[in-house]
């Protein structure tokens, strides 16, 4: 299977929960990564390097082996707002990363939660499938 990049627009998400998905996803995919761009503006609503640390974005990532009965937990990551120093010079982190590994099996679906708290916020970023 060759790597596929898909876009996610730029939104901007309320505060509360925000469910995506389910989705299939093919057999040989074994790795997912999502990337999420802090510095995005929509309207007035600014990205999570605008928001100060009281804005939380929480990503969760579920894998269902049987059709969407069942649905385990495969990772999370909690962004949060407020600009931190990605190396010694200073420079903020622009993105952050969440590598999502796979089950191995066949016919799986996946979903993604979206908790967002403290204040609204804009979001983009992509997804990789490899």
């Amino acid at each position: 299977m060759t790597t596929t990049t898909v876009q996610i627009p730029l939104v901007a998400l309320a505060v509360g929960s925000h469910e995506y998905g389910p989705a299939p996803v093919d057999d040989a995919v074994t790795t997912v990564v999502i990337t999420v761009d802090r510095t995005v503006t929509k309207g007035g609503t600014v990205g999570l390097n605008g928001q100060p640390a009281s804005t939380v974005v929480e990503l969760v990532i579920w894998q269902s082996d049987d059709g969407g009965n069942n649905w385990d937990y495969r990772a999370s990551a909690t962004f949060i707002g407020g600009l931190y120093p990605s190396n010694q010079a200073g420079d903020p982190y622009l993105i952050g990363n969440l590598t999502v590994g796979l089950n191995p099996t066949i016919g799986r679906r996946v979903k993604a939660n979206v908790n967002v708290a403290g204040a609204n916020v804009a979001v983009a970023g992509s997804l990789v499938i490899f």
